[in-house]
């Protein structure tokens, strides 16, 4: 019993100094400013659009993703304020005439980072995030006379997982916009009903660790 009595003793002892130390972190302002930061990713992937009168498309694009970790009290946790921007450009040509496609994307949008590549400092091997905002998307279309263009605004809802493959930062992620600010008309014999007015974006990535 003494025995056991001498090792709690310790035990308490060595952890004192450590709940001290916890105790006066708590107490400091910048507990949270710890591993504030940038971060930068690079993306490229494909869009999935889905316009009114079911006239949709499939465009490949290329963007950035930078970000700052504006609370970040730990290397494995942060939330981070970034603008994914994204653009893709499309060109087919056949014997029924050409068809010219391009998107664009301008989001804005705040997310909780866990694990891998939360922080400039994080050492883990696997991670995600999630979030949210709102993004603007222009579209352009042209098919031999026919042209439209088509801008919407909206939520946009995005999350991923990133990991760590051969020393390298990579990751994916997958987003969705719903356009609920645009400037499709409604016409009766394109537009069966109002759901048909709000064009919908889905945009999945492949995203590579730059800074």
């Amino acid at each position: 019993m003494k025995y056991l009595l001498v090792i709690n003793l310790l035990i308490i002892t060595s952890l004192s100094p450590a709940q001290n130390n916890q105790n006066e972190d708590l107490g400091s302002p910048n507990r949270y400013d710890e591993y504030k930061g940038y971060k930068l990713d690079g993306m490229m992937g494909i869009q999935l659009g889905y316009h009114p009168a079911n006239f949709n498309t499939i465009i490949y694009t290329i963007g950035g993703f930078p970000r700052y970790n504006f609370v970040a009290p730990k290397d494995w946790f942060s939330i981070s304020a970034g603008a994914p921007v994204q653009f893709g450009f499309d060109l087919l040509s056949s014997n029924a005439g050409t068809f010219v496609s391009f998107t664009s994307d301008l989001p804005a949008v705040v997310d909780i980072n866990l694990g891998s590549q939360s922080t400039s400092d994080s050492e883990y091997y696997i991670g995600g995030f999630i979030g949210g905002g709102v993004n603007y998307n222009l579209s352009y279309f042209l098919y031999n006379t026919q042209k439209i263009v088509s801008h919407s605004f909206g939520p946009v809802l995005h999350a991923g997982l990133r990991w760590i493959y051969k020393e390298r930062p990579v990751g994916f992620r997958i987003s969705y916009l719903k356009g609920i600010i645009n400037n499709a008309e409604k016409d009766e014999w394109l537009v069966n009903d109002a759901a048909d007015l709000y064009p919908t974006f889905i945009t999945i990535n492949a995203t590579y660790g730059i800074l």
